[in-house]
């Protein structure tokens, strides 16, 4: 039997969320303006990133959801609650695209919004792998804070 890919992208990235939203819960929003190191994206800003990225890739790049890329959000978010609402509404706008899509969807060969022509479901997937990636950046973060960061 084949896997629904679709299905199981979904799964994965809800998944990812809770992981994300769970490593944001462990920081308070003083933390948010934490820098592991010098040059380096504060706490805040990574997070914000993750919503960023999404945005761009799905909403703009893959979805044609926005005429132009997305600008950077706000160079600060006030606590971690804003934070939370923030991933919450890129999540939403994806999570629409997403119930569009029929389960062979992912095999579709599509021009993204800067002209390159990929698979949708790699394009998909390199945004769950993005988010996992600055997920596992900001649970070292918590580390460094000394608190326990997420046990994935």
């Amino acid at each position: 039997m084949r896997v629904n890919e679709l299905q199981l992208l979904r799964s994965r990235r809800d998944a990812a969320r809770a992981g994300t939203l769970e490593v944001l819960s462990r920081f308070e929003d003083s933390d948010l303006a934490f820098r592991p190191f010098d040059g380096g994206r504060d706490v805040g800003a990574a997070f914000r990133h993750i919503a960023h990225e999404e945005a761009i890739e799905v909403h703009w790049g893959l979805a044609r959801l926005l005429d132009e890329m997305p600008p950077e959000p706000p160079s600060r978010v006030d606590g971690t609650e804003a934070v939370r609402e923030l991933l919450a509404r890129a999540q939403a706008v994806t999570d629409s695209y997403l119930d569009g899509l029929g389960p062979d969807a992912l095999d579709d060969e599509v021009e993204m919004a800067w002209g390159d022509t990929m698979r949708r479901g790699d394009q998909l997937w390199h945004v769950l792998e993005h988010e996992l990636h600055h997920r596992g950046e900001l649970s070292l973060a918590l580390g460094l804070l000394g608190r326990k960061g997420l046990d994935a």
